[in-house]
């Protein structure tokens, strides 16, 4: 591709633009052509202004990826695609018709908005599930809700229901409580982040019994049955606190809006290695507390309370997402009845490194956390899996098990200094002298992934409806 022609496959994240990165902002002004779906070049027409705009409907995916590639053989292209392009987005086709001649620039995946918006957090792991089976056979789509279902893993079910397509969710819903989870907790969030937003919480049960409520769920809703939720009863007339994700660690990661809050917080309180990220950005006072970690995530919240007390807006930093791994649950425990924990999303670890590795996530996945997961079943069913915090011995544990040309990836820090990301097949990747394994995230990709070059590129199955 010659230098004047570039690919950027562009996560806008879930709808708002305080939730588009500066990265992804960047790429969009950079292009000289913008190609996307219709409705997603609607959410970020204030950015678009000027540019050679190509748009099409739905089902028009593979004529979209490949006006986008025949542009970009001349030109800077920006192809768009909501929440992360890894995310049942545009990211394997456009890196599969690409050849892996493309950049993928990570975004906010749906799943976490939605999560953060209702206080909501993954303390263990959760899986990322497609019901749509235009793509994927129904049988698969089932095994890995029984799979996810005998982990007690938390459930995103994305693409829940259609006018066309209203049984399977019935199914699956039937079959969580065949399992045992029909009491279980169900967030249904619909345009999250956009006009009309709205969040409602049921039960796997209510759900299943109530014609009328599933009738509201659509394809733009998202269930999330499972995970850590935030008591709001408690918190009524309390002070708001910010929760900021700050993203895997490069500023270009932050959101808007995230950014705007660290640029106007009194205090910014966080461990070292993220107040060291936003240096530069913030006019607060920074506090990063010394000492052993339980102790200094008590004396931040603290702080924070304080400085609320004292008329202050001070915000609390973590890394990657608020909902995933972090700290922000122990924050909502910690600061019950005293102040409202507002959980503002960010770029995950898992999404950056995906967007690194290529597009090795053409389908459904799961994020786990520590060793004990009976993960076998993760990966016979067919999900892709990033496995975080593993000892150097899992790590070994779990690539010996895999087929010798499975593509995998595993990174640490990526987009802070000294990071390390190698991807390539199960056999060649090996942890590197000295390295401190539970620092590092091995990701399994999607079956039938590839390796095209130094990227990990997996069909999410459009050949089975298409031909390119």
């Amino acid at each position: 591709m010659p230098s004047a022609g570039k690919l950027s496959i562009v996560g806008i994240g879930p709808g708002d633009l305080s939730q588009i990165t500066r990265a992804a902002a960047q790429a969009i002004s950079n292009a000289h052509f913008v190609v996307g779906y219709r409705p997603y070049l609607e959410l970020i027409g204030d950015l678009i202004p000027g540019k050679q705009v190509v748009e099409s409907g739905m089902g028009q995916e593979v004529e979209r990826v490949k006006t986008a590639v025949e542009l970009a053989a001349d030109a800077p292209v920006a192809l768009i695609s909501s929440g992360d392009p890894n995310v049942y987005g545009m990211g394997g086709l456009g890196m599969e018709m690409a050849g892996g001649k493309a950049e993928v620039i990570p975004g906010v995946t749906s799943f976490a908005a939605a999560a953060c918006r209702a206080g909501l957090t993954f303390s263990r792991g959760v899986a990322a599930l497609s019901l749509s089976d235009l793509l994927t056979p129904w049988a698969e789509i089932l095994g890995r809700v029984r799979a996810a279902a005998d982990l007690d893993l938390p459930l995103a079910l994305y693409n829940p229901r259609s006018r066309k397509r209203d049984w399977q969710l019935v199914r699956v819903l039937e079959e969580l409580q065949e399992a045992g989870k029909g009491g279980r907790q169900m967030l249904a969030a619909r345009n999250v982040y956009r006009s009309a937003e709205e969040m409602l919480w049921t039960s796997v049960d209510e759900l299943l019994a109530e014609e009328d409520l599933r009738s509201r769920v659509d394809m733009f809703t998202l269930l999330i049955v499972g995970g850590k939720r935030r008591p709001s009863d408690v918190h009524f007339g309390c002070p708001g606190l910010p929760v900021i994700g700050i993203g895997p660690g490069s500023p270009d990661h932050l959101t808007a809006l995230a950014e705007e809050r660290i640029r106007t917080s009194t205090h910014l309180l966080g461990p070292a290695r993220y107040t060291r990220l936003i240096e530069g950005l913030q006019t607060g006072q920074v506090i990063a507390a010394d000492g052993p970690c339980p102790e200094r995530l008590t004396r931040r919240i603290e702080q924070a309370l304080a400085a609320l007390r004292q008329g202050g807006q001070p915000a609390l930093l973590v890394g990657g997402d608020p909902s995933i791994f972090s700290s922000a649950g122990r924050i909502m425990d910690l600061t019950s009845g005293k102040a409202r924990v507002e959980m503002m999303p960010g770029v995950s670890a898992f999404s950056m490194m995906a967007a690194r590795a290529g597009a090795p996530l053409a389908n459904d996945f799961a994020v786990i956390s520590g060793p004990g997961h009976e993960f076998q079943k993760l990966l016979d069913s067919g999900f892709a899996v990033f496995f975080y915090n593993l000892p150097a011995d899992s790590i070994r544990e779990v690539l010996a098990g895999l087929p010798e040309k499975q593509p995998c990836a595993l990174a640490r820090d990526l987009t802070r200094p000294g990071e390390m990301l190698h991807a390539g097949w199960a056999a060649d990747i090996s942890i590197p002298p000295g390295e401190e394994a539970s620092r590092c995230t091995l990701l399994v990709a999607s079956p039938g992934s590839v390796l095209l070059g130094d990227k990990i590129v997996a069909s999410r199955g459009y050949q089975k409806k298409y031909r390119f």
